[in-house]
C-alpha cells in the first residue's frame, strides 16, 4: 500500500488519536461516565474539560473556552448540540489537534442532517474526526480509552481490534463474559472523514494486534477496504466481517442509524472472499470466531478428532460439524486398537469419539485415551462437554479430563479447542486455566463448531490470497491517496 504525503499526514495524525498523550473533553454532564472511565481504564496523559457554565465536572476544573486550553491535546472527545459542534470542530483545527471523536449526533443519519455534515468535514481541515454519531474509540492496550460509557474491563494485553459502524455491537462483544482479548474497540458512527478501511489500514501497524473484526453497515471505498484487506492478508492477520443491512428492515434500520448505504449483499460477499475475510452472521459467531484464531495455531485442514463424553453432544455436535464442514474420519485400525486398551469395555474407537464414564478415570487413564485418539494425522482436537455451573456438580473430573485432553493436543503439536455446550457455564477461571493450556475457551455448541470451521475457511482463503500477485487482489483504484 502506498501513501502520499497529505494521507501519510492523515495516518500520523490518527495513529495519535488512538494513542495520544492528552485529552480533552468538550461538553456537560453527559461525558462524566466517559471521564470516569477513562481515567479507571487508566489513562496516564492529562485530561482538560472545556465548559463554558461550570467550574468543574467529574472533579476536573473546566475551562471556559478551547482558546483557554493550557496545552494543544492529542485528542479531543465532542459531546455538545448539534448547533455548537462545527464551531467547535473549527476552533480544535485551528489550534492544531490531532483528531477529534464526535459523539454529538444529528448530521446525516437524520433527515436534513447531510449539510450540517458537509459543514462539518470542512470545519475539520486536516484535522480527522472518528464520527459524528460515534460511541467512541478504545485502545486498552495503550489505556487510552474515551468512549461515552462502559465498553469493557480490558487489560493491557488485548490483541483484537473491534471495528465497528454501531456502539451496541462493541459493547456487546467487550462486556461479554467470554474471555475475547480486546485490544481496539473502535466506533465509527456516520463515517464522515474516517472509515473502517482507515482504521483498519492503521491499527495493522501495532504489532499486538492479531485479529481484525469489522462490523459494516455500508461500504464507502470499497477499493480503500480492499488495500486494507491486502494489507492484512500480506501481514498474516486474519479478518472476521459481519456486513448488516442485507434486508429490507436492516437496510432502513441502516439509514437511521449510520446513514450507511447498505449495498448488495452479493456484491459485498463476494469482495469479503475476494479479500481473504471469514464472513459470520452473528456477533456470538464472531466472538467465538476471534478467540479460536488467537487462541490456538493456524488450522491447517479439516480433518478433527472429535471427543465428548455424552451420546447426545457425538450426535447433535456430530451433525453440527459436518454440516460445517469438518472432517471426522473414523480412527485407523491402529489407533481404534490402542484406544481399546482404555476405553471402557461398552465403548467403541469412534469420531466423534464418547469416552462415557472414561472421563471419571482420573488424569492417567485419559490422558491414554486422548493420546491414543490423537495418533491418527489429524489437523485439529476438539473437545465438546458442559460444564457445571458454578455452584453445581463437582468439576473435579471435567478439569481433569480438559487438563489430559490439552497435553494430548500439545504432544501432538494440534491446534485444540474446548467447546462448552451451553454459553454461560464456563466458569471465567476455568477459561483461563485453558488458555494457559493452550486450549481455546469456546461457548455454545453450535458458535463453537462454527468458529471452528471458520478458522479452517481462513486458513484456505489464506492460501488462496499467497498465490496471487497484489494486482490480482486490489480492486483497480487501489488506494494511493
Amino acid at each position: 500500500m502506498t501513501y502520499n504525503s497529505a494521507w501519510e499526514n492523515r495516518r500520523g495524525r490518527l495513529k495519535r488519536l488512538l494513542a495520544p498523550q492528552s485529552a480533552v473533553f468538550i461538553g456537560g454532564a453527559s461525558m462524566v461516565p466517559a471521564i470516569d472511565y477513562c481515567r479507571a481504564r487508566g489513562f496516564r496523559g492529562p485530561i482538560h474539560v472545556v465548559n463554558p457554565r461550570r467550574s468543574e465536572l467529574a472533579g476536573i476544573r473546566c475551562v471556559p473556552s478551547v482558546a483557554g486550553l493550557p496545552e494543544i491535546p492529542d485528542v479531543a472527545f465532542i459531546a455538545v448540540p448539534r448547533e455548537s459542534v462545527v464551531g467547535v470542530v473549527r476552533e480544535l483545527s485551528e489550534i492544531g489537534v490531532a483528531g477529534a471523536i464526535c459523539n454529538s449526533s444529528g448530521f446525516s443519519e437524520m433527515h436534513g442532517g447531510e449539510k450540517s455534515q458537509r459543514d462539518l468535514v470542512q470545519a475539520a481541515g486536516e484535522m480527522p474526526i472518528i464520527g459524528p454519531n460515534c460511541p467512541g474509540v478504545a485502545n486498552f492496550a495503550d489505556r487510552s480509552v474515551f468512549m461515552m460509557d462502559h465498553f469493557g474491563d480490558h487489560d493491557e494485553n488485548g490483541s483484537v481490534a473491534l471495528i465497528s459502524n454501531g456502539g451496541s455491537y462493541l459493547s456487546d462483544l467487550g462486556c461479554a463474559e467470554r474471555s475475547l482479548p480486546v485490544a481496539y474497540s473502535v466506533g465509527l458512527g456516520n463515517q464522515a472523514m474516517v472509515t473502517a478501511a482507515d482504521v483498519m489500514d492503521v491499527v495493522l501497524d501495532d504489532e499486538r494486534v492479531r485479529a481484525v473484526n469489522l462490523y459494516l453497515e455500508g461500504i464507502s471505498d470499497a477499493a480503500v477496504l480492499s488495500a486494507a484487506g491486502l494489507k492484512a492478508a500480506r501481514k498474516g492477520i486474519p479478518v472476521v466481517v459481519i456486513k448488516g443491512g442485507r434486508t429490507s428492515a436492516g437496510r432502513r434500520a441502516t439509514q437511521s442509524h449510520t446513514a450507511s448505504l447498505a449495498g448488495d449483499d452479493v456484491v459485498t460477499s463476494a469482495l469479503f472472499k475476494r479479500l481473504g475475510f471469514v464472513e459470520v452472521r452473528t456477533p456470538t459467531e464472531a466472538l467465538e470466531t476471534l478467540k479460536m484464531l488467537v487462541y490456538t495455531p493456524r488450522v491447517k485442514g479439516r480433518r478433527t478428532a472429535y471427543a465428548t463424553s455424552s451420546g447426545s453432544y457425538a450426535v447433535l455436535g456430530g451433525d453440527i460439524a459436518e454440516v460445517n464442514g469438518l472432517d471426522l474420519q473414523t480412527p485407523s485400525a491402529e489407533a481404534a486398537a490402542e484406544l481399546e486398551k482404555y476405553l471402557p469395555a461398552f465403548v467403541h474407537p469412534a469420531n466423534p469419539l464418547d469416552i462415557s464414564s472414561g472421563v471419571d478415570a482420573g488424569f492417567d487413564q485419559n490422558l491414554n485415551i486422548y493420546r491414543a485418539y490423537l495418533s491418527d494425522d489429524r489437523d485439529m482436537a476438539l473437545q465438546v462437554m458442559c460444564y457445571p455451573p458454578e455452584g453445581g456438580w463437582d468439576p473435579q473430573s471435567w478439569n481433569i479430563s480438559t487438563k489430559a485432553f490439552a497435553q494430548a493436543a500439545r504432544e501432538r503439536g494440534l491446534p485444540a479447542a474446548f467447546v462448552n455446550t451451553v454459553p454461560e457455564a464456563l466458569p471465567k477461571s476455568v477459561r483461563e486455566r485453558m488458555i494457559a493450556d493452550g486450549l481455546a475457551p469456546l461457548q455454545g455448541m453450535e458458535d463453537g463448531l462454527r468458529a471452528v470451521s471458520n478458522a479452517m475457511r481462513l486458513s484456505e482463503l489464506a492460501d488462496a490470497l499467497s498465490q496471487r500477485t497484489d494486482e490480482e487482489i486490489l480492486l483497480p483504484r487501489y488506494a494511493v491517496r
